[in-house]
């Protein structure tokens, strides 16, 4: 029987084996504890006029705990080699850091998506920013809302707005958001913005071809 350092190697397996168990499962449903508690804590505020967080950031999260049944799949695979490395306490160390770690440049890129919309404008910090991007009402050129064509009917799924130098901000539509549409629409007409008419998800990408964006 294999001993690291003073525990027992059958031991680690099986807490290795526990412990993507339940970060396999949890990762179907703690993404959202996780996010909506980091983001209640690091960014909310009573200026908003609205908080949200796109899809993206629970996927983003949920794919930082798979690393824990990753890694831990990944040593088994190579334990099967019976080598004096895999076996080895500098390995076992690494091991055990790599299920501890991996998943922490996920949680932070899931954590910092997010959206917002206050009295300044649209803000928006997706995955891949460095930075929050913000977008003042008085600086939107174009407002488009898109919808979505399902079985004949139309529904709004995103509301786009664009900068001058054609950055795009884009949000998912809710209720939430449409009740602040006419406080929005009044703050970007009078920054001379211009509000398009809906669009479907075709018509707004050969309008912004047409564009050059």
């Amino acid at each position: 029987m294999k001993l690291f350092g003073k525990i027992d190697l059958d031991d680690i397996h099986k807490t290795l084996i526990v412990l993507s168990l339940v970060f396999g499962v949890s990762a179907l449903f703690m993404p959202l504890v996780i996010i909506f508690i980091a983001q209640d804590i690091l960014f909310h505020s009573r200026e908003h006029w609205y908080f949200g967080t796109p899809g993206e950031a629970y996927l983003i999260a949920g794919a930082g705990m798979l690393t824990v049944p990753a890694v831990t799949l990944l040593y088994f695979l190579l334990s099967k080699w019976k080598s004096a490395v895999v076996n080895s306490n500098w390995f076992i160390s690494f091991v055990l850091l790599a299920v501890v770690i991996a998943g922490i440049p996920f949680y932070h890129f899931g954590i910092h998506t997010y959206f917002f919309l206050d009295d300044d404008g649209v803000h928006q910090n997706e995955f891949r920013d460095t930075s929050l991007y913000t977008l003042h009402w008085e600086e939107v050129a174009y407002f488009v809302p898109e919808l979505r064509s399902d079985g004949g009917t139309g529904a709004y799924e995103t509301y786009h707005f664009i900068s001058p130098d054609k950055q795009i901000v884009s949000i998912p539509f809710n209720t939430d958001i449409s009740q602040l549409r006419s406080r929005f629409i009044s703050l970007i007409e009078e920054g001379d913005g211009e509000i398009l008419r809906p669009m479907s998800p075709e018509e707004f990408e050969e309008w912004k071809k047409s564009r050059d964006m």
